[in-house]
């Protein structure tokens, strides 16, 4: 049975091509398949700039919301 990715992105154009890279890494080492619904991810990707501080607060939310392990 295949695990389930859920990937959220935020910020520019390079971290939406960011996330969609270590999608296609986790599927094709991992076989992760990408899910819409958080619910449903035995993985959840968030991703976003760190120069944005609001979106790292936003990020650090998410992360303690959904039991993640936040490394710096």
């Amino acid at each position: 049975m295949s695990m389930k990715l859920h990937v959220k992105t935020w910020g520019c154009q390079m971290n939406e091509y960011d996330s969609s890279k270590m999608a296609d890494l986790l599927n094709s080492t991992n076989g992760y398949i990408k899910t819409e619904n958080a619910e449903d991810a035995d993985v959840i990707l968030l991703n976003t700039c760190s120069i944005r501080e609001k979106a790292q607060e936003l990020i650090l939310y998410l992360a303690r919301r959904h039991c993640i392990v936040y490394l710096r």
